[in-house]
């Protein structure tokens, strides 16, 4: 599974998001950096374990309290895991569209 970042600022990230590739996330974004922006890019996923949509909450709000802003760009499949989730909502301030 691929869990490797490979821009500081752009996360693309992999078909499926395991458990396992969590706490890499957490510690590129907590010991590494924190971004003034950062865009997730979802657009290849299509699996998305609960514990990256609980990163992608946490991320959101320490970012947004650093007075930075999070993008998430969302493939069909992921879409509608947040909608299912009812998370759309709540990140819908920080979705862009293709």
């Amino acid at each position: 599974m691929n869990c490797k970042l490979r821009e500081p600022k752009i996360w693309k990230l992999p078909k499926t998001i395991g458990y396992d590739c969590v706490p890499n996330y957490l510690s590129l974004l907590n010991n590494h950096y924190m971004p003034e922006e950062l865009i997730v890019d979802l657009t290849e996923t299509e699996v998305l374990h609960s514990s990256f949509v609980g990163f992608l909450i946490y991320a959101k709000n320490m970012i947004e309290k650093n007075n930075g802003s999070i993008k998430i760009i969302l493939s069909d499949t992921s879409q509608k895991i947040f909608k299912m989730l009812n998370i759309y909502i709540f990140f819908e301030p920080n979705i862009i569209t293709l």
